[in-house]
Formats: structure tokens, sequence, C-alpha cells
């Protein structure tokens, strides 16, 4: 069912999107070899789909995707029917840094433990890497060193913690108050 909000532009610029993503789902989409040798295995997206690479690109994302962020930042159903995906957790932190900087409250910065303690079975300490090494890692699946937030940051867990209480891998939550060390938040997602 159409929504009566988007105007007849709107409607046929997601129709055409969506007929594009089909044709992709369905294998009807022709591919393209970008070298002579190989399979014509890579897609085009066609540059109506594209953000533009330059300064202002990844701001109108967000205000695309988040219109009144800095406004409605604590409303659940409005987070709950907004979504970025990023490919890499390099875009992810970049997406992470503007977003953040949108919200009004104050930035509580977390940090890893970074900590090293001698062991009987390796007595030299000073052969480990410093830590300053750990903290420029960023591996998939591990959160980084650092991590900014503020209240009403919306969060996304990497790992089981309760599946009984819906608190399973990709279940996204907003913060609701930020402490030392502990942290609470509300589910967004059913």
């Amino acid at each position: 069912m159409r929504d009566p909000s988007l105007s007849n532009h709107e409607y046929e610029c997601l129709r055409h999107f969506r007929d594009w993503l089909l044709n992709i789902s369905n294998g009807s989409l022709q591919g393209i070899s970008l070298r002579s040798e190989s399979e014509p295995n890579w897609i085009e997206i066609p540059s109506e789909f594209l953000i533009p690479n330059d300064s202002e690109g990844l701001s109108k994302l967000i205000s695309k995707i988040y219109p009144d962020l800095s406004i409605r930042h604590n409303d659940g159903s409005y987070m709950r029917e907004r979504c970025i995906f990023a490919p890499t957790n390099n875009d992810v932190d970049q997406l992470n840094i503007q977003m953040l900087a949108i919200l009004p409250s104050e930035t509580h910065i977390y940090r890893s433990l970074d900590t090293f303690y001698e062991s009987s079975g390796h007595p030299n300490i000073d052969d480990i890497n410093p830590p300053e090494i750990s903290h420029e890692l960023n591996i998939s699946g591990l959160p980084n060193h650092e991590i900014h937030l503020k209240v009403n940051t919306l969060v996304v867990l990497l790992r089981n913690l309760n599946p009984s209480l819906g608190l399973c891998n990709g279940t996204r939550l907003i913060t609701d108050q930020l402490g030392q060390k502990v942290l609470e938040a509300r589910i967004i997602t059913a």
C-alpha cells in the first residue's frame, strides 16, 4: 500500500530502487567485467543510488534518514523505523562520529582495559608490545579500544547477553543512563 505522505516523485524513486534490487536478486541484471579477462560478476550501481563522496555526502545521508535527529533522538519509534547499513567498520565509525555530534547531551568516553600483568609463565613483561599498539587495532566483532557515547545514543549489541530477555546480537538499544562503568539502555527493536 502506498504511503500517502510520499510525493509522486518520491514514490517513483522508491519504485525504481525496488525494481533495481529485485533485478539483482533474481539475476536479471547484467553484470560487468572490471578486466577484459574476468567474468562479468560486478554490478554497476546507478548514480542516483549513490551518496556523493564529498564533504557533505555523509551529512546529507544522515539528515535524509534521520531528519530532526537532534530533537527526536530519544523517541524509540522514530529510531526503530530508521537504520543506515555500512559496508565497513571504518564507515560505521565515521557515521557514529557525525551522528554523535548532533545529539545534545554530554559525551562519555569508555576505554578497554589495557594493563598487562606479569605471570609466572611469562616474566619478561617488557617484551610485550606497548598498549598503544592495541589501541589502534579495529578488529571485526570486537569493540574499539575507545567508544564515545551520549545519553539517548543508539547502540547495537555485538554478543548474545541474555536471549530470554531479547538481548541478542544485533539488538538495537537506546542508552538511558551512562556512568563510570555501567551502561543502562532500553530495547527499541521487537
